[in-house]
């Protein structure tokens, strides 16, 4: 169900030059509604130290509260440092937002790029006037062989983050989500997301290797 999706950094940088028997917990089988299950959140979104995406998909309120099983944080990382290429260098980062259904059925995914996140003033809103430069974001809903997504642009996907504070990216979000197929299309409202990232510091040198003459 996993769909990741890859970044094309390296663009824009070239545009920018017990011992006791355990019991197992019983498994929740959430109510089917349409193609969605609605499913309530396991977590306390009042709680400072929860994690969570949640909104309202056409109509069936769903929770994104599990942590998909990835080797590293690539579910909620902020990835960022610089591109350094022929001894010049710009500023990149990648920020994921990745949480699955409680049962695992769906997962929702938010890729943004180069948003500054460490320097932003918030809040901040995608799409606005005066992005940075090669500021983009998309969202992506996957689940039961059926893929949902949209950038973060005008009439289609919006997002606002209202604060990145003691490590917790948080906000709400809102649009119109599309089937690969382009024939079908979801509604979001009320969607509101909290996820502590990790962040990590990495730098990428794309020198070109030299040219033999």
């Amino acid at each position: 169900m996993k769909k990741i999706y890859f970044v094309t950094i390296a663009i824009c940088a070239l545009l920018v030059s017990c011992k006791e028997e355990s019991v197992e917990p019983e498994m929740v089988v959430c109510p089917l509604e349409s193609i969605f299950p609605a499913c309530e959140c396991d977590v306390d979104t009042l709680s400072a130290q929860s994690e969570y995406i949640k909104a309202e998909i056409d109509g069936v309120p769903m929770c994104f509260d599990v942590v998909p099983n990835f080797q590293n944080d690539f579910g909620n990382m902020l990835l960022y440092g610089n591109i350094i290429r022929n001894n010049e260098s710009v500023y990149y980062d990648n920020t994921h937002l990745i949480r699955n259904t409680k049962n695992s059925l769906w997962q929702i995914a938010f890729y943004l790029e180069n948003t500054h996140a460490l320097t932003k003033t918030y809040p901040y809103q995608l799409p606005r006037q005066n992005p940075e430069v090669c500021e983009i974001g998309e969202l992506q809903l996957n689940g039961g062989g059926i893929s949902f997504s949209n950038p973060f642009a005008l009439n289609k996907m919006q997002l606002q983050v209202n604060g990145f504070k003691d490590g917790y990216f948080e906000g709400v979000f809102s649009g119109i989500a599309r089937a690969a197929d382009g024939l079908s299309s979801v509604q979001i409202r009320e969607g509101k997301f909290r996820i502590k990232l990790t962040q990590i510091n990495r730098d990428l040198n794309v020198n070109a290797p030299p040219i033999d003459r």
